[in-house]
């Protein structure tokens, strides 16, 4: 039988299942609409809301801002204050870990009994596409009450357990390692794929959020691009061999995010910033303890050799939670199990010049959303698995042949920026079993040191940018592919004005030169949406568009005049032929 504390636990997805089953009644189904019909409060400005509540607009505003902005911190600041009151409490004993169970358990099975109970709800209630995103919302919002809970009623378990885990021994020759492997791997890039990048003739500059000021500020050319690129390939070979001078280390880490920053400044946002993360967090690591040059080495096994990797570790698991999370938030269990998978598939084809993979994956369905559930629940589960170490493993072969099966099926790559990244999970002290052979020292860590402080910023910086959603550089959320994508794709098409290259030669040119038009093509839905809306043909925009095609492609340059088309066509490849919509827009001269 289960004992009282066990029997608690099944409390809180009985009271969620009997919320579910109340808004699936009309009366619910009403509320939530009309609650859907009046979130424009959240919106609107105090003057656009005294045109609907001409007398009281003013507490409409305030209660409306404090509701969005002041109830999150009012209800932690709550629970902060009465933290040992909540401790005390026999209404939360269930919450409580017990002294043999792992921390991890009743989390788990919190989560994956709340999410049960949504698919459940999703599968037999035929929900509208509002309703399945509330019960969405509702569950989200209790696993992160749940969790506020349960860190507050646990918080000196839960200190001590991540204490072990950052400090767990690791030998200095695995994080030398990692060193060589790293800056190896930058080398690669300095020289193949960074230099690529540097075209910045002709495109304009836009503001970043949070630090603008740089768009002003920092000189970007490409002549400078390019010369910080040798200068950061050779900071990197000394960082590689291991001359032992943070300052060599720190310089490298400046130079690398200039390099990966002055892209970003100019509309498009590349998710590259993993690089500078790990740059900065090496920079300060002992990683120059083992296999330098002029020291005699001894291998020793320290927690201070460890705390470091453990943080990239860390910033792994917020990339996929947060990409999990924000796919149920933004869409729901539709973004798996609804059409909306199945045109995300589709439109990655299009951006890709129409081309098919060979097993077209459209065509079978129930597995496409099998496939986008499984991704969902192991996003959420990536952090979880990471603190274990059997479970890792999981994890990074998860990971991998995840990224791998969307970029046969999808074409999208995340080898270059992330999955070459995996080289931090590699268990060197594993494969050499060094652990054996090394010294075992004690640690205690100088929380007030640099070399612990910083890696923790970059981990919290990012942190708040996953909670709040903020794209910028150089902390920030990372893509969560979280969109409802439509049937039919609007984007421009260019006519050279002398007929010299036909469209679909364009395509056929920029597929030779390997030009990713679908990192810029999500520009193109929003000019044409603004032409629809207020007549207003947005030049510069599509002149900036039409310079990216013009650098990449040299066949391009002399073009002086182009027209420039509305073209609209379904997602679906057996519907290519079937144009919706082709509309001329306007034709650029260019100097």
């Amino acid at each position: 039988m289960l004992n009282k504390r066990k029997a608690l636990t099944f409390i809180p997805p009985v009271v969620l299942t009997l919320v579910f089953i109340v808004l699936s009644t009309n009366p619910g189904q009403r509320f939530i609409q009309l609650c859907f019909d009046h979130l424009f409060i959240f919106e609107y400005s105090a003057e656009q809301l005294s045109t609907y509540y001409p007398n009281f607009y003013c507490l409409v505003f305030l209660g409306s801002r404090f509701l969005l902005y002041g109830a999150i911190p009012l209800i932690v600041g709550t629970l902060i204050t009465y933290r040992k009151a909540l401790v005390r409490s026999r209404y939360f004993t269930w919450v409580k870990v017990a002294k043999p169970q792992p921390l991890w358990r009743e989390p788990l099975f919190q989560m994956g009994a709340a999410l049960s109970v949504l698919l459940v709800f999703y599968l037999v209630g035929s929900l509208s596409a509002v309703h399945q995103l509330v019960f969405t919302r509702l569950t989200l919002c209790w696993l992160v009450c749940y969790g506020v809970l349960y860190l507050l009623i646990n918080l000196e378990s839960v200190r001590q357990a991540i204490l072990r885990y950052l400090f767990a021994p690791v030998t200095n020759k695995h994080l030398a390692l990692v060193r060589i492997s790293f800056y190896g791997y930058l080398c690669y890039l300095y020289l193949f794929v960074l230099p690529k990048f540097g075209h910045f003739e002709g495109l304009i500059r836009h503001d970043l959020p949070g630090p603008g000021w740089l768009v002003n500020w920092l000189p970007i050319t490409d002549e400078i691009y390019l010369t910080l690129s040798w200068i950061g390939l050779a900071l990197s070979i000394c960082c590689m061999i291991g001359i032992r001078f943070r300052s060599i280390h720190l310089l490298h880490a400046v130079v690398i995010t200039y390099l990966i920053t002055a892209p970003n400044l100019f509309g498009k946002l590349w998710h590259h910033q993993l690089v500078i993360w790990c740059a900065w967090i090496l920079a300060v690591a002992p990683t120059t303890d083992y296999l330098i040059i002029g020291q005699k080495n001894q291998l020793k096994a320290s927690g201070k050799y460890g705390f470091h990797l453990k943080i990239i570790w860390l910033h792994f698991g917020l990339i996929y939670f947060f990409a999990g999370f924000y796919k149920l938030w933004l869409v729901g269990l539709d973004w798996a199990l609804a059409d909306t998978m199945l045109h995300q598939v589709r439109l990655e084809w299009l951006e890709h010049y129409q081309q098919l993979p060979s097993w077209r994956v459209d065509q079978t369905p129930l597995l496409l959303h099998l496939g986008g559930l499984t991704v969902i629940l192991f996003e959420l589960s990536f952090p979880w698995l990471l603190l274990h170490k059997t479970w890792r493993w999981l994890a990074i072969i998860g990971g991998m042949l995840m990224h791998r099966t969307i970029g046969i099926l999808m074409y999208i790559g995340f080898g270059t920026w992330l999955v070459a990244f995996y080289l931090f999970f590699i268990p060197w002290d594993w494969f050499l079993r060094l652990s054996s052979k090394a010294t075992l020292v004690n640690h205690r860590p100088d929380w007030k040191n640099y070399t612990y402080w910083v890696p923790l910023v970059f981990l919290l910086a990012n942190l708040s940018c996953g909670i709040f959603r903020i794209d910028s550089y150089p902390f920030s959320v990372y893509p969560v592919y979280a969109a409802r994508v439509p049937p039919t794709f609007s984007f421009l098409e260019y006519q050279l004005a002398n007929k010299s290259v036909p469209p679909k030669a364009i395509w056929d040119l920029a597929q030779k030169y390997h030009f990713r038009w679908e990192s810029f093509s999500r520009f193109e839905p929003e000019i044409i949406l603004r032409y629809d809306q207020t007549g207003t043909i947005d030049t510069l925009a599509i002149q900036q568009q039409w310079l990216r095609w013009q650098n990449a492609i040299p066949e391009l340059d002399t073009v002086t005049t182009v027209d420039v088309y509305i073209l609209e066509l379904p997602l679906d490849p057996d519907q290519y032929t079937d144009t919706l919509r082709h509309e001329f827009l306007v034709r650029l001269s260019l100097p």
